[in-house]
């Protein structure tokens, strides 16, 4: 690992993973804004800019490609699946 000590990764990502269930249904609000940039920083140092696992995360689309104006659902539901998936719930798998 590069500029973090993988232990220290390993405890940083599992409290940023938390987080990212208490994170609002936006990905224009702050604290989402915040936990992205703390997510990817943490991956750049551990894993290196190049590694397939960060250069997935900053790939990951966090909202629907498409959904009906005024259906919130979509945006809901493809938010909630790809937060779980991007911060790396033990149950989800990247495709």
């Amino acid at each position: 690992m590069g500029g973090v000590k993988p232990e220290e990764a390993i405890d940083r990502m599992r409290a940023l993973r938390a987080e990212a269930a208490t994170l609002p249904h936006s990905t224009s609000s702050s604290e989402f804004n915040s936990w992205n940039l703390r997510v990817r920083s943490l991956l750049t140092r551990a894993l290196g800019e190049h590694h397939h696992i960060t250069e997935r995360f900053i790939k990951t689309r966090w909202t629907p490609s498409m959904y009906t104006l005024g259906d919130t659902s979509a945006f809901s539901a493809t938010f909630r699946a790809t937060i779980t998936r991007g911060a790396g719930h033990p149950r989800c798998r990247h495709r």
